[in-house]
């Protein structure tokens, strides 16, 4: 048979207050450079971050194509845009600055998902899939902290029921552009 789902998540407000941030370095201690500027940043202070998460809509079909084989097919949309910027408040100065941005310019990105699943027998499944992820941040913005990138991802996957029991597995491989 023939199967639509469709989900959306609202983009939502994110708050985290009485937050503690730290400004130290076991392993730059005996760097002059970092030392100069150990005075700029207390080595402890209470931050408040405020941000938003993105918002979610999804949407996928599916279809038996026999009772044995069903091929599916999913999109996302990410709204990443909602995440622009980052906005920490700290309790004391840090760097001669009670506040700070970080500038993100995400943009929206969109996933796509194909996979099949064929029952071998009515205990075992062999599933095969592939999806596809759009990069959502600019490149001048990707930062070692931040790994993304356009990315093709390839996946293999058994399932296994016996006795009212199910064991589910996959290796996948990601290849990023």
């Amino acid at each position: 048979g023939l199967r639509l789902g469709a989900a959306y998540q609202s983009a939502v407000e994110l708050e985290i207050s009485d937050a503690s941030t730290s400004f130290s370095s076991d392993e730059a201690e005996n760097i002059t450079q970092f030392n100069e500027f150990q005075a700029f940043y207390p080595e402890e202070v209470k931050t408040k971050v405020n941000t938003k998460l993105p918002y979610l809509l999804s949407a996928g079909i599916s279809y038996d194509f026999t009772p044995n084989m069903t091929f599916e097919i999913a999109g996302r949309l990410n709204g990443y845009e909602e995440l622009d910027i980052i906005e920490i408040n700290y309790s004391e100065e840090v760097n001669r600055e009670t506040t700070d941005e970080l500038v993100q310019n995400y943009k929206n990105s969109l996933s796509l998902h194909f996979g099949f699943e064929y029952h071998v027998d009515e205990a075992l499944a062999i599933r095969v899939g592939y999806f596809w992820d759009q990069n959502t941040a600019p490149e001048k913005y990707v930062e070692p902290s931040l790994v993304d990138g356009e990315s093709h991802n390839y996946a293999l996957g058994l399932g296994y029921k016996i006795a009212g029991f199910s064991a589910d597995g996959f290796c996948s491989v990601a290849l990023m552009d």
